[in-house]
């Protein structure tokens, strides 16, 4: 539950940051993306397997999103 709490916190900061962005708020949103990562990820190797479910989409989803912005900005 809080897994998917976090993730939706997450998300709606991330929706907020997008409608007003600057670059200068570039390092800020790095450091909260491996903030969040490094979070979740502690429970990826969860004794439980529907915790590690649980993990895994929210994981993927923001490294491609982060992934995907890096790749925009060299293009």
């Amino acid at each position: 539950m809080y897994i998917h709490a976090a993730t939706k916190v997450f998300a709606f900061w991330a929706v907020e940051i997008a409608k007003r962005w600057d670059n200068d708020d570039l390092p800020k949103v790095k450091q909260q993306v491996d903030y969040v990562v490094g979070r979740l990820q502690e429970f990826a190797t969860d004794p439980n397997i529907e915790v590690q479910e649980r993990v895994s989409t929210p994981v993927t989803v923001v490294v491609h999103f982060t992934h995907d912005g890096q790749r925009r900005r060299t293009l």
